[in-house]
């Protein structure tokens, strides 16, 4: 079983276990996380990691379909490493809020069985 290192899902730091080191999961919600906010193509070892849901120029035509769309290419990444399974991704573009892209995803965690579910919030805070 693959452990990762547990990062807050908030803050985006590591949790730390109170002993001068990390807490570890083996939960994929840290590999889903780093996924989504990574940028695509800039890992030094696997230029398939990230996405594009930075790249606001490449939402611009149409934030919700785009951002599910890469949201699900970005993740179907994982799935082909056999790490998730059951991909879902939706986009909105809330109301009132128009440069603003709220995408959530889940997926099913194939090491544990669990649901992991995030959200990603682009173009402001």
């Amino acid at each position: 079983m693959p452990l990762d290192l547990k990062f807050d899902p908030i803050t985006k730091d590591l949790v730390s276990d109170g002993k001068g080191s990390y807490v570890r999961t083996p939960n994929a919600d840290t590999m889903l996380m780093h996924q989504m906010l990574c940028h695509y193509g800039d890992c030094w070892h696997d230029e398939n990691l990230g996405s594009r849901l930075h790249d606001l120029k490449f939402l611009q035509a149409d934030p919700a379909k785009l951002g599910a769309e890469e949201a699900r290419r970005a993740l179907k990444v994982l799935q082909a490493r056999g790490r998730i399974s059951d991909v879902e991704a939706k986009a909105e573009v809330p109301k009132g809020q128009p440069g603003r892209v709220n995408i959530v995803t889940s997926a099913r965690d194939t090491s544990t069985g669990g649901i992991v579910a995030g959200t990603t919030k682009l173009g402001g805070s």
